[in-house]
């Protein structure tokens, strides 16, 4: 298998992270603790009693913003130099 993902569960290789979608070396406690810093940042929110999470308004935000600064800075500055 390459390095990197797989994000098909066909792909049939057991060394992936968890079932096929996650990046290699993921844990479900590494996941956990990253939902638990997005939330406690009120970046992400949790639909009712799920395990369903949507972006909040300022998660919203906060990626526009940093696509924009990827976009308009820091592509521009690394293709320069």
């Amino acid at each position: 298998m390459k390095e990197g993902l797989c994000w098909s569960r066909a792909c049939g290789d057991d060394d992936v992270g968890l079932g096929g979608g996650a990046p290699l070396g993921t844990t479900p406690g590494w996941i956990s603790r990253c939902f638990k810093r997005l939330r406690v940042h009120g970046l992400i929110k949790r639909v009712g009693k799920t395990y369903k999470y949507y972006l909040s308004d300022l998660g919203r935000r906060v990626v526009l913003t940093s696509l924009k600064l990827r976009e308009m800075v820091i592509i521009p500055t690394l293709a320069t130099a």
